[in-house]
C-alpha cells in the first residue's frame, strides 16, 4: 500500500499543496529523504535527475522556515535554469514563504531590490551567491537549511572552490542535504569535509524512454526560437499539438505570435481560473483550437487522445518532465513526433536528457522558406484532389459553368484555387530572415587554470564571476566551452530571465 505525503510527517497545508499540484504519492527518494530531513539529520542523496529530488528537500525546508524572517534556507544549483525552476516550485507549494532565484546574467540591482524586500529562501548559483556575500547583500548567519542540488554538475562546472567557500560560512547546526546523480571522489571529499555524519540514501538509476515517438532537436540562434518554431509548424503542418513553455508570460506571448501567424492557438497556464481552463480545453478537444501552448504545471492531468506533435519551446530541466511532455503524443497505439527547440548553450543539457531517458534525438534543421512553400503546395494539391472526390463538389458545377461563359475555365479554376490558398495560408506571416540556424554547431572543450590567485576579482566589472556557470577556479582547471570560430562563450550563458516571479 502506497504511503501518503501526510504520513511522511508533513504539515497538513503542505501535504494538501502537494496534492493540489498533482503529486499523488511520494517517489522513492521523497519517501526516504523527507522523514530524515524532518528529524533534523543531514543526508546525501544519490539519485538521477527527475526522481523528485526538489520535493524531497523542498517540502521539509518549507516546514522549517518561519515567516516573516531573514534568509533561513539556501539551495545551490549549477545553472540559472534549475535555480528558476526550483524557486517556482517552492512558490507553488507555499505562497507564504518568500523565495528568490539569484543567478548570473540577471542585473544585480534587480536582485538587490528583491533581497531588501525580504526573503526567507534563496536559490542560487554559486558564483552569483559569492558576489552577494562579498557585497554584504546576502547574510548566512541565520541559515537553518542548506541544499546542494546536482552537486556533481556544480563540480563539473568548476565550482569546487566556491562551494567550499560558501559551506565554510554555513553556521553550526544548519541542516545539510546534498543530492547528486553520481558520486565521484570530489563529491565524497566535499561531503566528508562538510557533512561528516550525513545519512546516505541511494536510489537505483533506471533508463526511461517513450516508444513510438520520433524525437528531434532543432538548434537555433539565440533569440530566434519563436520564428524558428513558426517555421517548424508551417513545415510540419501538424494535427492537434502541444507546445510547452516554462512561464505564464511565455505561453501568452507565444500564443499571440502563433495567432498572428494564422494558427488557431490557445494558452493554458496555472493562473487561469477553472472556467477559463475548461473553455480552452473544450476548444482543444473539439478541434476548434489546433495548438495548445501550456506550462508543465497547467498541463498536469491533461488527457487528450489524438495529439500528433509535442513541441518543447523551452527544454525541461529534468528527464521526468521531458518524458511527461512527450508522453502526451503516441497514445492508443498511434505514433507521434516530439521536437525540442534549443539554443547552442543548451546542447549539453539535451545530451543529459538523452542519456537519462534512453531517447535517441535526431537533428532537425530549421526549414527554409523554399521548403515550407514546397510542402504547402503538395498539401494543397492533395486537398484539391480530396475535394474533387467529394460528392459535395458537384454542387458547385453550376457556378463553374456560369463563370465559364465569360472566362476561360482554366482561369476560373486558377482564381478559385488562389482564393482557397489565400484563406488557408495568407495569414501565416513570412519573415525575411531565412538564416535562423547557429553560425557554428561545432564546439570543443578547452581547459584553463585561472582563479582568485590570478587576480580575478569578482568586484571588478566583466569578471568571470559574472558568468554562470563556466568559470575557472584557482584550485584547478575547469572545462569552458568555446566556439571553434574563436568567440569564447560560456556554456550556459543566455539572455537574462525576464523577472523572477513564480508562474506556471
Amino acid at each position: 500500500m502506497s504511503i501518503t505525503f501526510a504520513e511522511l510527517g508533513l504539515q497538513p497545508q503542505l501535504a494538501e499543496a502537494v496534492l493540489a499540484a498533482g503529486y499523488e504519492t511520494p517517489t522513492p527518494i521523497q519517501e526516504r529523504a523527507i522523514p530524515v530531513l524532518l528529524s533534523g539529520k543531514d543526508i546525501i542523496g544519490q539519485a538521477q535527475t527527475g526522481t523528485g529530488k526538489t520535493a524531497a528537500y523542498g517540502l521539509p525546508l518549507l516546514q522549517v522556515v518561519q515567516t516573516p524572517g531573514p534568509i533561513q534556507a539556501l539551495i545551490l544549483t549549477p545553472t540559472r535554469e534549475l535555480a528558476i525552476q526550483v524557486q517556482e516550485q517552492l512558490h507553488t507549494w507555499s505562497k507564504q514563504v518568500r523565495s528568490l532565484a539569484v543567478y548570473g546574467g540577471q542585473p544585480i540591482p534587480v536582485q538587490f531590490k528583491a533581497l531588501r524586500a525580504g526573503v526567507q529562501v534563496v536559490v542560487a548559483t554559486p558564483g552569483r551567491l559569492i558576489d552577494h556575500i562579498e557585497r554584504g547583500s546576502i547574510e548566512l548567519s541565520a541559515l537553518k537549511y542548506c541544499v546542494l542540488d546536482e552537486a556533481d554538475e556544480m563540480l563539473d562546472f568548476g565550482f569546487e572552490e566556491e562551494l567550499n567557500t560558501i559551506l565554510e560560512q554555513v553556521p553550526n547546526g544548519c541542516r545539510m542535504a546534498l543530492f547528486s546523480a553520481t558520486f565521484p571522489t570530489k563529491i565524497k571529499q566535499l561531503a566528508g569535509r562538510h557533512m561528516a555524519d550525513a545519512q546516505k540514501i541511494e536510489i537505483q538509476a533506471t533508463q526511461r524512454t517513450v516508444s513510438k515517438v520520433e524525437q528531434f532537436y532543432c538548434l537555433v540562434r539565440p533569440g530566434k526560437k519563436a520564428r524558428s518554431l513558426g517555421r517548424i509548424l508551417d513545415h510540419q503542418d501538424p494535427g492537434p499539438s502541444l507546445v510547452f513553455c516554462r512561464t505564464r508570460m511565455e505561453t501568452q506571448q507565444l500564443t499571440d505570435d502563433l495567432r498572428r501567424r494564422g494558427y488557431a492557438a490557445e494558452c493554458l497556464h496555472g493562473e487561469m481560473d477553472q472556467s477559463e481552463r475548461e473553455r480552452v480545453m473544450d476548444r482543444f478537444k473539439q478541434n476548434q483550437c489546433r495548438i495548445l501552448v501550456a506550462t508543465d504545471i497547467a498541463a498536469r492531468g491533461l488527457d487528450v487522445d489524438g495529439i500528433t506533435h509535442v513541441f518543447n519551446y523551452d527544454i525541461p530541466w529534468d528527464v521526468e518532465h521531458y518524458i511527461h511532455r512527450v508522453g502526451r503524443t503516441a497514445r492508443a497505439g498511434r505514433s507521434g513526433t516530439a521536437i525540442t527547440v534549443i539554443e547552442p548553450s543548451q546542447q549539453r543539457h539535451l545530451q543529459r536528457i538523452e542519456r537519462e531517458s534512453g531517447a535517441k534525438f535526431q537533428p532537425y534543421a530549421v526549414p527554409t522558406l523554399e521548403q515550407i512553400s514546397s510542402g504547402r503546395t503538395k498539401r494543397f494539391a492533395e486537398r484539391i484532389r480530396q475535394q474533387i472526390e467529394d460528392p459535395a463538389c458537384q454542387e458547385q458545377l453550376e457556378l463553374v459553368e456560369s463563370l465559364s461563359k465569360s472566362f476561360d475555365p482554366k482561369v476560373v479554376a486558377a482564381a478559385a484555387l488562389q482564393a482557397l490558398w489565400a484563406d488557408s495560408y495568407s495569414a501565416m506571416a513570412e519573415d525575411g530572415d531565412d538564416d535562423l540556424a547557429p553560425v557554428s554547431k561545432s564546439y570543443v572543450w578547452m581547459s584553463v587554470s585561472v582563479g582568485r590567485r590570478d587576480g580575478m576579482n569578482p568586484a571588478l566589472g566583466g569578471s568571470p564571476r559574472r558568468h554562470e556557470p563556466g568559470r575557472a577556479t584557482a584550485g584547478g582547471s575547469h572545462r569552458n566551452r568555446l566556439r571553434q570560430d574563436g568567440a569564447g562563450q560560456d556554456s550556459h550563458r543566455g539572455q537574462p530571465h525576464p523577472g523572477g516571479n513564480p508562474v506556471g
